[in-house]
């Protein structure tokens, strides 16, 4: 999660990656951003950094941002002593806290008056004006009608993420319901469901991502007689550079709400202006061009 904020708002100033760049990413940096060495995750399901490699790399700080964990403060301590490199926290667990995360990496990087201090500020700001925007449009909707949707991942479609999750917070953020209403099984937030629990929930809209795209309803018949598939609902989570939903539930997700938004509520989030916002995200925060048919 920290990589995407960080690479956001202070690419140059990275001296390495948790994980490595994948290929559709290497056309979001520049070929030397592109070399810079793997460093590992301090967190997450592998916990493999390497803090050797970390060290001769020698940057002035460690930031680590995201959910605040149990034992953070003496997590952070842990690897500051270790190194000798001062560690930093900043919070972003919701999509309503991402503004605030933007302006504590202000601070970090050189204050609200310097240029990249100005340029965290934009992206804070933006991220603002995308909450008000999904929350304004929310009060619009009738709390009795929610859009019902079935989050698929992986080859089969069928893992999916439940609505408690983490992973699972755009669609509640713009109002609609995911269908999955069950425990977290898995560290991860995925679990697996069978065809029949798919038909007895039979959602008003699919989406596929992480291993699952729009092609998977084509694998097995019966996907045609969900009320999604024969509407045409099903739609494939755009993942150029980051997914748009929530591997990572980062600031990649801003653009999820414009994205699912739209879909789930045209008449209340315009398309017009869902594509005027993700135009301005991918300026703002990726420095790039919303990619063609996005």
């Amino acid at each position: 999660m920290a990589q995407i904020f960080l690479f956001t708002v202070a690419p140059d100033r990275l001296v390495g990656w948790s994980l490595k760049p994948t290929e559709e990413m290497r056309n979001y940096i520049s070929a030397e951003e592109a070399r810079l060495p793997v460093f590992g995750q301090f967190y997450g399901s592998v916990s493999n950094l390497n803090l050797e490699a970390l060290i001769a790399s020698e940057p002035q700080v460690i930031v680590d941002i995201g959910e605040v964990k149990k034992g953070i403060r003496e997590d952070m301590d842990s690897i500051q002593n270790r190194t000798g490199i001062p560690g930093v926290f900043i919070k972003a667990d919701t999509l309503d806290s991402y503004g605030d995360t933007y302006r504590a990496l202000a601070e970090l990087l050189g204050g609200p008056s310097s240029v990249r201090g100005q340029e965290a500020l934009a992206q804070a700001q933006f991220c603002d004006r995308t909450i008000q925007w999904i929350r304004d449009g929310r009060k619009k909707l009738d709390p009795s009608k929610k859009v019902r949707i079935y989050y698929g991942e992986g080859a089969s479609g069928l893992q999916t993420v439940p609505a408690s999750s983490l992973h699972s917070q755009v669609i509640e953020e713009i109002g609609a319901e995911n269908v999955a209403q069950i425990p977290i099984t898995t560290g991860a937030g995925g679990n697996r469901v069978t065809m029949e629990q798919l038909f007895l929930w039979d959602p008003d809209m699919i989406i596929f991502g992480y291993g699952a795209t729009a092609e998977t309803v084509k694998q097995d018949p019966l996907w045609k007689e969900l009320r999604a598939v024969k509407a045409g609902r099903v739609y494939t989570i755009p993942d150029a550079p980051y997914g748009w939903f929530g591997r990572p539930p980062s600031v990649n997700r801003i653009a999820g709400l414009y994205w699912l938004g739209s879909l789930a509520y045209p008449s209340v989030y315009e398309p017009s202006v869902a594509q005027q916002g993700l135009e301005e995200f991918y300026r703002l925060f990726y420095h790039h061009p919303l990619p063609k048919g996005k």
